[in-house]
């Protein structure tokens, strides 16, 4: 601060105003040398604050221009100073990648794991039925996946993380010491392992549609899903809302096949049922004479609307696979052409 100045006032038009510019822009440069050096503090504070008073201080015609100026000159040191200044030291705790999580970090996998485990190991000593365990270990698979999230953070009910997949195998790797290595049992390990894969669509479409229920289970199940169900319509069906969600269905594979199959079954019931009623007959109530005669000519029909040239132009693969059954179809001919000799 300039000597024999008023420590109050400096006006910019006097000799002492003169001083403390000077004294000012002394400080200015003195603040971008400790900044640039990284220096930080106490001592720093102290000069930025006493620079401030000074500029405050100023007083007199033209001194709000000589404020400004002066501000401008220690704010654009300050900025160009900071950008010279050496990088703070990094202390590197770690390097590479953060470790995802493993299945059996999950709470409660550890133990389905084991439950598992002990399931197929007494299944296999016992020799119980394949399809009967397949299930029961393909629900303990299902709640493992419950427990873990997919990319998305919801339960992964499809199975699709690399932590569910991995904690499904486990199951059988931990069985594997619980019995016999030897040919039987690696053979229904196999064969269970198959049928529990199957099965796991069906057990996820049965746990989805319990969420429609009114009891405890389904209020705690639709809380496992309840981020899920956030946006769901009040007149959707819970179980449709959820199972759009993850792309999948109400109705597991095992479940369609079946349905399918009964379907199959009751439209060729009913077809041969027409047939009876419309020509008034079935096989018991016609005579060997009919039943050839319809068959023989039927047979003509069908083999001389083959074309010889369309059997000429087949690939070689259907030509194969066409004469074995041609070949079967013969001999089934020259037994029939020999019983009429």
């Amino acid at each position: 601060m300039p000597e024999n100045a008023t420590p109050e006032k400096y006006d910019v038009n006097t000799e002492a105003g003169e001083k403390a510019i000077e004294e000012i822009n002394a400080n200015i440069e003195r603040i971008g040398v400790l900044i640039r050096e990284g220096a930080e503090g106490e001592k720093l504070t102290a000069l930025e604050e006493e620079t401030e008073g000074i500029i405050s201080a100023l007083s007199g015609k033209t001194s709000i221009a000589a404020k400004t100026e002066c501000r401008d000159k220690l704010r654009q040191t300050k900025e160009e100073a900071a950008k010279a200044a050496p990088a703070a030291e990094v202390v590197q705790v770690h390097t590479g990648t953060i470790a995802a999580k493993t299945w059996d970090q999950y709470e409660g996998t550890t133990e389905l794991v084991n439950l598992g485990a002990e399931k197929v190991a007494e299944g296999i000593n016992a020799h119980v039925k394949v399809s009967n365990l397949a299930k029961e270990i393909a629900a303990i698979t299902f709640d493992l996946a419950l427990r873990i999230p997919n990319k998305a953070d919801r339960p992964d009910i499809l199975l699709d993380s690399d932590p569910a997949k991995k904690g499904a195998r486990a199951i059988y790797d931990k069985a594997l010491p619980l019995f016999d290595d030897n040919y039987d049992n690696a053979k229904a390990l196999k064969s269970l392992i198959r049928s529990a894969q199957d099965f796991r669509s069906d057990v996820r479409a049965e746990w989805l549609r319990s969420l429609d229920g009114d009891g405890e289970t389904a209020a705690e199940r639709r809380a496992i899903v309840a981020a899920v169900l956030e946006d769901k319509p009040d007149d959707e069906k819970a179980s449709e809302w959820v199972a759009k969600a993850y792309g999948t269905t109400t109705t597991g594979q095992g479940e369609a096949k079946r349905l399918a199959y009964h379907e199959k079954k009751k439209r060729l019931e009913a077809g041969n049922t027409s047939k009876e009623l419309e020509s008034g007959e079935s096989e018991e109530t016609t005579t060997p004479d009919e039943r050839i005669t319809k068959l023989t000519d039927r047979l003509v029909k069908d083999i001389t609307s083959g074309k010889p040239e369309d059997f000429e132009n087949a690939s070689e693969e259907t030509k194969e696979a066409i004469r074995e059954k041609l070949e079967k179809a013969s001999k089934a001919l020259k037994l029939m052409i020999a019983a009429t000799l």
